[in-house]
């Protein structure tokens, strides 16, 4: 397996190879007997009619309503991933290696757009699932998103603010979840089946589909306990992967 500055230095030389035409990207990319699989991260609204709705652009406010009525106006939401580990189907597994160490995610960054997380060479092979791995924001030395108080951020793995509304009522949230969270995701029905001397690095992305954090919460009469128990469960719920196949 590449170690973390060979990784970047591949990529480096990937980037520029597709920039100049170079004949070199073959090489940079799928060094004999490995394959690079890349793995990425970003965020969506539910899926309606076989599209993906905008909810809004970079730095916009997120507006969505739950499955009891509420409307939910996202001020400001984070995700921190810490890692992923791809599964064989064999059962052995390759940590994918972090490019820029822990990766804050902004909600209110441009939807779809991807983020970078690192990647693994592997060789030929099945993998049947992967395990991502959320886990809480560090002021000291992890990087907040822009615009984001990191004071505010520090120990939390989901960071939700904002308010609800329904009718009348109007309840205003603060949600910091602190609980590390494994998420198995099962990529069984379709495994990603690498031969070994791919020519390209295989893409995978995992997306957060957070307009389903709050499926479930009735804003009139929810505890706060209750509120980060449920960001925490609906993140193990509403995190998919796609495979660009």
């Amino acid at each position: 397996m590449f170690h973390a500055t060979t990784l970047r230095a591949t990529l480096a030389l990937a980037a520029a190879s597709l920039l100049s035409g170079g004949c070199d990207l073959v090489d940079a990319l799928a060094p004999a007997g490995g394959t690079l699989i890349t793995v990425f991260a970003n965020h969506q609204a539910t899926t309606e009619n076989g599209t993906v709705p905008d909810r809004g652009g970079a730095g916009e406010l997120r507006v969505f309503e739950n499955d009891l009525g509420w409307t939910v106006h996202l001020a400001e939401g984070l995700v921190t991933t810490t890692g992923v580990t791809l599964e064989r189907c064999d059962g052995r597994t390759a940590p994918v290696d972090f490019y820029f160490g822990t990766v804050a995610e902004d909600l209110r960054s441009a939807d779809i757009d991807r983020r970078t997380l690192g990647g693994a060479e592997v060789g030929k092979g099945s993998f049947c699932g992967m395990v991502v791995h959320y886990g809480p924001f560090s002021a000291a030395t992890d990087q907040p998103p822009s615009q984001m108080d990191p004071s505010k951020l520090d120990g939390a793995t989901v960071y939700l603010t904002g308010f609800a509304q329904r009718g009348e009522e109007r309840v205003r949230f603060e949600i910091a979840a602190p609980k590390p969270v494994d998420v198995f995701v099962d990529l069984s029905s379709h495994p990603i089946d690498i031969s070994g001397n791919e020519a390209f690095p295989v893409e995978v992305t995992v997306t957060k589909v957070y307009d389903r954090f709050f499926d479930g919460v009735d804003f009139a009469d929810s505890e706060q306990e209750d509120l980060v128990a449920n960001a925490t469960a609906m993140l193990e719920l509403e995190t998919i992967a796609n495979v660009a196949r």
